[in-house]
């Protein structure tokens, strides 16, 4: 993450999410998220699971929540099968 003083909206959800103890994000990359998967990137605490469609990414949230306990996050991007 930058300093405070260039701290961007993407850098501040990003350290939301480290606070709230995310650990892993299941996501679709696009254009429309670019700024946040790059800013989540860039913390070591948080991993990404890839997936291949908008519905799949929230199915592997919810049932990696159920199994753990913990939160389960879905990042998704803009377009034709956006949720």
């Amino acid at each position: 993450m930058t300093d405070s003083s260039t701290m961007t909206g993407a850098d501040v959800v990003a350290a939301l999410l480290v606070e709230r103890g995310v650990e892993i994000i299941f996501c679709i990359t696009g254009a429309g998220n670019l700024a946040l998967v790059d800013a989540i990137g860039r913390n070591t605490k948080i991993k990404f699971v890839f997936s291949h469609h908008e519905q799949a990414a929230v199915m592997e949230a919810q049932g990696y929540s159920r199994v753990s306990g913990k939160v389960g996050v879905a990042l998704v991007t803009t377009g034709g099968g956006t949720i």
